[in-house]
């Protein structure tokens, strides 16, 4: 005769599982709606509320809304600082109601990336709305030619065949005063070498908007304070840029024979716009 489960343990529950890149290796935060019994290394979080889209199979715009109570991870995430990307894993378990029947039942209702966090969302002191897109949006395709006489790939891209690691300059910062950042010793490169480039500290890629003093550093926006002096004494990575003009692809990165922009690109004779050789005159 088949035997119930115990009614106090929920039948259905779910766990929420963020996971971001760093350059040293990969690490997450895991949360569920389970208060006994939790899977490894999950948080419970009785008070967490989600709100999933219907799986409609299409390439429309889905979004997630995940509530959770302010901790560590959602106050780093809500302070208005820049942090890497974050993705999200939405699970959905449904226990089984005998105790011989199959093993719990797993659903996936959303896997996307986080593209919003806010604090105390209308009025509800204490908890942080984080808002995620599907995966499916992330498919894009780019139509169009590129700008005339403007390569097409980054910087360190395919297409570029570039090394980025070639054109690191580890520094330590000494100083950040809102956007604008000090490091510690020259570089010796010549002027605008790092303009259109990026600072890069664990998974945090920002864009180095102007560089005239060999010391300072303009970004786009203030970056972490545990930036200054690094954390745990690693290096910032800073990397040359290039606003992928045949001038500086040539001067800055000596790379001319992977220049992809439109005139400079075009083989010498292609027989879809022109005729053979022999018969060009």
């Amino acid at each position: 005769m088949a035997t119930a489960l115990d009614q106090s343990a929920k039948s259905t529950y779910l766990r929420v599982s963020f996971r971001w890149d760093i350059i040293t290796s990969n690490q997450s935060q895991k949360y569920t709606d389970l208060s006994t019994d939790l899977p490894d290394d999950f948080i419970a979080t009785p008070e967490m509320s989600v709100r999933f889209p219907k799986n409609t199979s299409t390439f429309e715009k889905l979004r997630c809304e995940i509530d959770l109570p302010i901790d560590a991870f959602t106050t780093r995430i809500s302070n208005r600082r820049p942090h890497a990307a974050i993705s999200v894993l939405v699970e959905e378990i449904t226990r089984p109601e005998t105790d011989f029947a199959p093993l719990s039942n797993l659903l996936t209702p959303f896997r996307g990336r986080v593209t919003n966090v806010r604090r105390n969302f209308e009025g509800q002191t204490g908890l942080v709305r984080i808002e995620a897109r599907s995966a499916k949006n992330r498919l894009k395709i780019p139509t169009g030619l590129p700008v005339m006489h403007h390569c097409p790939f980054d910087t360190y891209g395919p297409g570029s065949n570039l090394n980025r690691a070639s054109f690191n300059h580890p520094q330590q910062i000494t100083a950040i005063v809102s956007n604008v950042v000090t490091i510690v010793n020259t570089t010796g490169q010549v002027a605008g070498f790092f303009n259109n480039g990026h600072m890069e500290l664990e998974g945090v890629s920002l864009k180095i908007r102007d560089w005239d003093d060999d010391l300072v550093f303009t970004l786009i926006e203030r970056p972490p304070a545990d930036w200054l002096f690094s954390v745990g004494g690693s290096a910032v990575n800073i990397y040359a840029g290039s606003n992928k003009t045949i001038e500086d692809v040539r001067d800055k990165l000596s790379n001319e024979a992977n220049f992809g922009g439109i005139g400079f690109a075009i083989p010498a004779y292609h027989p879809t716009f022109e005729g053979p050789p022999e018969e060009c005159g």
